[in-house]
């Protein structure tokens, strides 16, 4: 019984960080297919034939660099993800409050 608000606490959390989680990866999943959609049609209008399209699109496609976009489009959905869950939990216009208004000084 002494370990039960710590329990519900971790677990609590854990569904915070899985919702979290859950939503970068839906949208950066989203962001991969799009990108490979992109370059298929780009392709697709060079070539007006979808198979040579896509061989096309995986014979020149700089894999490091479309991964690495995708990536650091993922990392930056993961912070607004982050910002999103703060200013639900804190209430409306408190993460604007916290990081742009300047403190106000405390006079006795």
């Amino acid at each position: 019984t002494i370990f039960c608000p710590f329990f519900v606490a971790l677990i609590s959390l854990s569904t915070l960080l899985v919702s979290l989680l859950y939503k970068t990866a839906v949208y950066t999943f989203a962001v991969l297919v799009l990108g490979a959609i992109e370059g298929v049609w780009e392709q697709y209008h060079a070539n007006h034939t979808l198979g040579s399209a896509i061989t096309l699109f995986l014979e020149t496609r700089n894999v490091n660099r479309f991964l690495g976009i995708v990536l650091s489009i993922g990392v930056v959905f993961l912070i607004h993800n982050i910002f999103h869950e703060m200013e639900l939990i804190l209430g409306k216009g408190s993460v604007k409050r916290l990081f742009l208004e300047t403190p106000k000084p405390n006079r006795p």
